[in-house]
């Protein structure tokens, strides 16, 4: 397929039937392409609950949870890669978590950027519930 093309299936196999031995490719397929595109939307780069230890990464980025408190969460943000990133952070605890964001509740986590090779102290201070994040000091 095109670079930026996805498919649905890939069937390796004569499940097909006998016409179809040795599997297909089926062509491009538009709903995973845009699922693909919406992700960021959704996920942010970094996930973090502080009071659990939980963290995930989603982005090409290495990361820790450095230091920790009721109010502040320290971010070692390092970059392998040789491209700059551009990272959301969302920071939460696990009590807030079952709540509702809400829609386009990415716009408001922070965004920063980590050069290529680089390591960031991220420095993020939660609001009162830590449903989002209110403020990202670099």
């Amino acid at each position: 397929m095109k670079p930026g093309y996805m498919c649905e299936r890939v069937n390796f196999s004569d499940g097909e039937g006998r016409d179809n031995v040795g599997g297909s490719l089926f062509g491009s397929c538009f709903w995973p392409e845009v699922a693909l595109m919406l992700m960021p939307t959704e996920l942010p780069g970094i996930y973090a609950q502080p009071d659990t230890g939980l963290l995930c990464v989603f982005d090409h980025v290495e990361v820790r949870i450095e230091e920790a408190d009721g109010e502040t969460v320290v971010l070692s943000c390092h970059n392998p890669t040789s491209f700059d990133a551009e990272v959301r952070a969302f920071v939460e605890f696990a009590s807030a978590a079952p709540g509702i964001l809400g829609q386009a509740a990415s716009l408001h986590w922070p965004k920063f950027m980590i050069p290529a090779g680089e390591t960031r102290m991220i420095i993020v201070r939660l609001t009162e519930k830590a449903k989002e994040v209110a403020s990202l000091f670099v």
